[in-house]
């Protein structure tokens, strides 16, 4: 009984301090667990007095009543967290950082422009057979042309701006054959040196995968002789193994054999111009890595071809430029009686060219 008494003392101090300590809107809760605790205590007092009249044991008693706790414990212990019920400041939230303002990605640089004729084509050249017009043929653009040196115009193409390539016809496509000497070759060559015409071009032969030949050795023993006498001297050859209605053959087997080699491909017959088989021969150039190239365009007529039109001249060239060729040529002035001059606006889309 004694320490039931004291228990509740010890209560009452606790709810003393407590009632101090909550802040005003919890001090309601206090005398409400102080009435539960004395209700409990007076259950306990009953349990302790009705025990020792009946002999049961306090213990035993208290746990017949469901209670897991005394009673008096259970109300100091109730007490004692009331100043945990007192709000606890929120936190101020801490400010979120302004995100940075997005920085654009640089552009990327603009993709290079793919190479174009112009300068790159040193020599802008043309076929002739017998006209002779070479202030015309300087006017619309052209710095070189066929047959000359001392054994034909070389002087009156050079007081025009134009140099004159040497015509060596020194290989036969049909026999497959050298057809001239090599003292012949070499007199041709140093009557030019001889007159003061070094490092001219020298057509050394025309075509000579036409009919099959296997011209490579003799072309590049002909390269020898020229470069023999003069060794700033080109050789060069007009290559027409990409030429529509040729039989298809791997690589390029003059490739090496002279200094510059020319393909002709003339894609307009009857029909649309088949721009697709400059295009092949283009890939099969660079297949080779030939080095040192030219190219030819069509502008004549002569069965199976027609004359191309302006528009079909610039499509050629467009076909053409900016593959690594070094320079081009036109087929032709005049041919087989055919002025070049006579088809209206030819010859401003050749000048348009040679401006490029």
């Amino acid at each position: 009984m004694l320490g039931v008494l004291t228990k509740l003392v010890t209560l009452l101090r606790a709810v003393k301090r407590t009632w101090f300590a909550a802040p005003m809107p919890q001090r309601w809760i206090i005398p409400v667990l102080l009435l539960g605790a004395l209700a409990a205590g007076s259950f306990g007092v009953g349990a302790a007095v009705g025990g020792r009249v009946t002999g049961k044991s306090p213990t035993r008693t208290v746990a017949q009543t469901g209670l897991a706790t005394p009673p008096i414990s259970a109300a100091i212990s109730a007490v004692a967290p009331i100043q945990s019920l007192t709000p606890s400041p929120s936190p101020t939230p801490s400010p979120s950082p302004s995100p940075s303002p997005a920085v654009a990605a640089p552009k990327p640089p603009p993709a290079p422009a793919p190479p174009v004729a112009g300068p790159s084509l040193r020599t802008r050249g043309l076929f002739r057979f017998s006209s002779t017009d070479w202030p015309a043929m300087h006017a619309a653009g052209f710095n070189a042309s066929t047959d000359g040196g001392v054994q034909d115009a070389g002087s009156a193409q050079a007081a025009n701006g134009i140099t004159g390539m040497v015509w060596v016809g020194a290989y036969n496509n049909s026999s497959c054959s050298q057809t001239m000497g090599d003292l012949g070759i070499t007199a041709i060559v140093q009557a030019n040196v001889n007159a003061g015409r070094r490092g001219l071009r020298y057509q050394i032969g025309d075509e000579p995968t036409a009919n099959g030949c296997n011209a490579a050795p003799t072309y590049a023993h002909i390269t020898q002789l020229v470069h023999g006498v003069d060794r700033s001297a080109k050789t060069w050859v007009a290559d027409d193994q990409f030429q529509e209605g040729n039989p298809v053959g791997a690589g390029v087997p003059m490739n090496g054999t002279v200094d510059i080699l020319a393909f002709d491909v003339y894609p307009c017959e009857s029909g649309p111009c088949d721009y697709a088989t400059i295009d092949r021969a283009v890939q099969q150039i660079h297949a080779a890595h030939v080095a040192n190239w030219e190219f030819i365009i069509q502008d004549f007529s002569s069965a199976p071809w027609r004359w191309p039109t302006p528009a079909e001249i610039q499509g050629q060239f467009d076909h053409w430029k900016g593959q690594g060729a070094i320079g081009y040529w036109i087929f032709a002035w005049d041919y087989q009686g055919q002025q070049v001059v006579g088809q209206p606006g030819n010859i401003a889309a050749l000048r348009q060219i040679n401006s490029q």
